[in-house]
């Protein structure tokens, strides 16, 4: 279905949110949605990253907004990393 869409001459757009309230912890699972975010770069997609912090908010209820924000750069920071790792 990608390989038809860009053959088209579309670049189709994907997306990948996480929460940063209930999520818990990144870990060596967020390695195989960035290889195939990765592969599907390299395909011609364009990506959008979602860290869901107000989200987790209204959610949970459960962490102060400024945990959150801290939160978020600790998300970001981890996340990046895992994108580099695999070639982002």
């Amino acid at each position: 279905m990608v390989k038809k869409i860009i053959a088209e001459g579309n670049n189709p757009r994907i997306y990948w949110g996480t929460s940063t309230a209930t999520a818990g912890w990144p870990h060596s699972a967020y390695f195989v949605p960035a290889v195939k975010m990765a592969q599907l770069l390299v395909a011609g997609c364009q990506l959008t990253v979602l860290l869901a912090d107000i989200h987790s908010f209204l959610d949970s209820l459960k962490a102060l907004i400024e945990l959150l924000e801290r939160r978020v750069d600790f998300y970001l920071y981890t996340i990046t990393a895992v994108f580099c790792a695999v070639g982002i």
